[in-house]
């Protein structure tokens, strides 16, 4: 095999200077000389989602590289969500701009222990988030994207257990939504679970005409004040219907950039903070995807997400089963 296409010698060198003009020309010749595509999350701003051929939440990056010819995908989100497209499409080299854009859900649910519950209720069926490692996948019976947990939730069989990983606060707004027998994990979103219910309170009195659009990844004490819960792109479909002059964020402040572009200019977008100055409203793992990182990422042709080829095998059918659920939906 003749490998990769390489860049032509005469790309130019990263200036100090650039403008992001200058990087999504530059990024753009990489691309083409690359066969490269770009899947950006919703949660990046705007100069991610300048470059990227295709964003959205994770559902539509995954749903997006199916229709996508380019032999390179580059996926600027966490790198377990680069991991669920190279499962998906193994026959794809999968780029990440950052290696180390992980993601706190995932690091609270090593797969050793999760097999131990396994073992414990060997009838239950196991419900694994995309934010999780391949090796959780694969130990899964299906996956489940924040937007699509209780559709599929309500196609399990009303008999048997459900074991949910790894985001306690989804698994608990789930068995309150589906009146399903859920035993959760015990991980939590660093982002999600940062914020103020207090200010919130006082929030909604000030403005209470302004929805709350909230997380299911949010705790209680968020969700019950919450107007919309929803995931990124059921938060943007709503205000792209409803077009508020007020509105209330209680979601990853990442997602400000796309909501602005919905709403009328002299809408008021109000971003809840953090309960304090040491936690997170953007998720900091995908703070570490930059333009100066995925430029490199293309010139290089590194880092690249590469599995085994058994746990590759393993992984794949509980996410295509999520996908055999959920039809794109053309967004």
């Amino acid at each position: 095999m003749s490998g990769p296409p390489q860049p032509s010698k005469g790309m130019p060198s990263p200036d100090a200077r650039w403008t992001l003009t200058d990087w999504a020309q530059a990024i753009h010749e990489l691309k083409v000389a690359q066969d490269a595509a770009i899947l950006a999350h919703w949660y990046h701003g705007e100069e991610l989602a300048t470059v990227a051929d295709v964003v959205g939440d994770t559902l539509r990056l995954l749903q997006a590289a199916t229709a996508l010819p380019h032999q390179t995908l580059v996926v600027a989100a966490t790198v377990f969500v680069a991991e669920s497209v190279k499962i998906l499409y193994p026959e794809r080299r999968v780029l990440v701009p950052d290696p180390l854009a992980g993601c706190s859900l995932a690091e609270s649910c090593p797969p050793e222990l999760f097999a131990r519950l396994r073992e414990t209720y060997p009838d239950a069926l196991a419900v694994v988030h995309i934010q999780s490692s391949a090796e959780l996948k694969a130990l899964s019976d299906i996956v489940v994207t924040t937007g699509t947990a209780e559709l599929v939730v309500r196609t399990l069989p009303e008999d048997r257990l459900l074991l949910f990983a790894p985001d306690h606060e989804l698994g608990d707004f789930l068995r309150q939504r589906t009146g399903r027998r859920i035993l959760s994990w015990f991980g939590a979103c660093v982002v999600h679970t940062s914020f103020s219910s207090e200010t919130l309170q006082r929030w909604r009195q000030l403005y209470p005409a302004a929805p709350v659009l909230a997380s299911p990844q949010c705790p209680p004490d968020i969700r019950q004040q919450a107007t919309v819960l929803g995931s990124s792109q059921q938060l943007l479909d709503y205000v792209a219907r409803q077009r508020p002059a007020q509105l209330i964020l209680a979601s990853d402040h990442g997602l400000a950039f796309q909501l602005r572009k919905l709403l009328p200019a002299e809408s008021q977008l109000l971003l809840l903070p953090a309960e304090d100055s040491c936690h997170c409203t953007h998720c900091p793992y995908m703070r570490l995807n930059t333009l100066p990182k995925l430029y490199n990422c293309l010139l290089t042709g590194a880092p690249e997400v590469q599995l085994p080829d058994e746990l590759l095998r393993r992984a794949r059918p509980p996410l295509e089963r999520l996908l055999q659920l959920v039809p794109p939906s053309g967004k």
